[in-house]
């Protein structure tokens, strides 16, 4: 069994990866990925043993928390998440824990268990940085599939991964010439109810897309290769004119209303 994303993520590229690959070098140094959600690119290039080291990072500290667990603490993590149930009120109990006062596998096997069991495998947080997602009701979610956790931690410890936390920017420092950079950032919204970037407390406003779209130009100055996704809208084009822009087909996953869900294009923005 190859390795592939342990979490449930909102915008996970699974469905666009062979779209994704057609922009990918043939040979990378360094893979960078400061967005790293769900991590199914990094999966997918190691499966294709296009990479030789990899810096992955995200600014979720939960998130990168998990990761580094999953990497260095398995077992332990395993052994946790065998303790969870498929129930509502246990749901809401581990829900309403302090991951920060938990050891490290504790907290792993917990965010583990709620994404595999809230509503729509979401990552939500209120303004106290607070997970607030409800109950998924789920007759038989598998929240602890060793298999799968096993063969991401291996490929984790074998293929020379640094996980850490941080914001986007600092991934400019680890970039060179021969490195190669996916960026996944939280997409600009297409309307004021498709706003879905409750990742971290402080949300990703406008500024951070402008911030986002400056890190890219520099990139392309600097002769860096640098990939990145976001929603197919006005505001996107404009932030990204100048840099390559290809638009690809996508699905819709994320909606209260099902009938919503469907066939939407995105855009994937090169700097060479």
């Amino acid at each position: 069994m190859q390795p592939k994303p342990f979490l449930k993520w909102a915008g996970g590229k699974t469905q666009l990866l062979p779209e994704i690959i057609k922009h990918v070098p043939d040979n990378i140094d360094r893979y960078c990925e400061p967005f790293l959600g769900g991590g199914a690119v990094f999966f997918e290039l190691v499966n294709r043993k296009l990479i030789k080291e990899a810096i992955l990072s995200d600014i979720n500290w939960e998130l990168i928390h998990t990761w580094t667990a999953v990497q260095a603490s398995i077992d332990k993590v395993i052994v946790e998440l065998k303790k969870k149930k498929n129930d509502k009120d246990f749901y809401y109990e581990e829900r309403s824990k302090n991951y920060t006062m938990m050891k490290h596998e504790e907290a792993a096997a917990r965010m583990l268990y709620l994404n595999k069991t809230c509503f729509n495998g979401l990552y939500r947080v209120n303004k106290k940085g607070k997970f607030n997602v409800p109950f998924g009701k789920y007759k038989n979610p598998n929240f602890c599939n060793e298999e799968l956790l096993q063969n991401a931690s291996k490929c984790l410890r074998e293929n020379n991964v640094t996980i850490f936390c941080n914001d986007f920017e600092n991934i400019e420092n680890w970039v060179t010439p021969e490195s190669f950079t996916y960026i996944d950032p939280p997409y600009i919204p297409l309307s004021t109810t498709a706003n879905f970037t409750s990742y971290t407390s402080g949300g990703f406003s406008l500024k951070h897309q402008e911030a986002l779209a400056a890190l890219m130009f520099r990139f392309k100055k600097r002769g860096i290769k640098a990939l990145l996704s976001n929603s197919d809208c006005e505001t996107t084009r404009i932030l990204y004119n100048g840099l390559n822009i290809f638009t690809v087909e996508a699905k819709r996953r994320i909606n209260r209303d099902g009938t919503k869900r469907g066939k939407i294009t995105e855009l994937l923005v090169r700097t060479w």
